[in-house]
């Protein structure tokens, strides 16, 4: 078995929101960069923490503030009756958790 030996400028630790910006810098500073980390790329924040929860009490406030509005007979229009009622929550969720957004920032970053 052949080993491959690949040459950086800089190797970031992590891949959270501090190693992404370190990343993107790096990268407009002409470094070639490794980005290491035993998880998918995002940190535990974008993945685990602040965004997910942030997305979960987002969509509860919405249906909260929907359900007020329709008991003191403001009119809720329909559409949004069947987002809340059937919308992509839980593809949305999977998604952030997934990391979808963060690991295209990175790999514009330069990551691999």
């Amino acid at each position: 078995m052949s080993q491959q030996i690949h040459e950086f400028d800089a190797v970031v630790v992590g891949s959270g929101t501090s190693a992404y910006y370190a990343a993107e810098g790096l990268k407009r500073g002409g470094k070639k960069i490794a980005i290491i980390d035993e998880r998918p790329y995002g940190g535990t924040c974008a993945l685990r923490g602040c965004q997910p929860k942030k997305y979960l009490v987002c969509s509860a406030e919405a249906v909260a503030m929907a359900s007020k509005l329709a008991a003191v007979k403001f009119a809720v229009d329909a559409a949004i009756e069947t987002h809340i009622a059937h919308g992509r929550h839980p593809e949305r969720l999977a998604d952030i958790i997934a990391g979808k957004g963060i690991s295209t920032r990175f790999h514009a970053a330069g990551a691999p």
